[in-house]
């Protein structure tokens, strides 16, 4: 599998509330009650969607190994886009 460089920017953390495995972790605003600052308080033990090898299993009947990181690399930039025009805006 293609490697995915995470930049622990925390972003993605952020938009837990979206993700249907992972709404029961989601503060009033969407951000993981995990995250401390940009880094996981739960890194170790952390569910398997939050892990980019372990999510792959529930994609692999959908899309090759390929999809799926370019897929990860897309939603990462979304993310990453979101918080820069928070930045601008706040």
């Amino acid at each position: 599998m293609k490697e995915f460089v995470c930049e622990q920017c925390g972003e993605c953390c952020r938009y837990i509330d979206k993700v249907e495995q992972l709404k029961h972790l989601a503060l009033p605003n969407g951000v993981c009650k995990h995250l401390n600052g940009n880094f996981c308080d739960i890194y170790e033990t952390r569910p398997d969607v939050c892990d980019y090898t372990r999510t792959y299993k529930y994609f692999r009947s959908q899309l090759t190994e390929e999809q799926y990181h370019d897929l990860t690399v897309h939603y990462c930039s979304e993310f990453k886009n979101k918080k820069l025009k928070r930045d601008n805006n706040g």
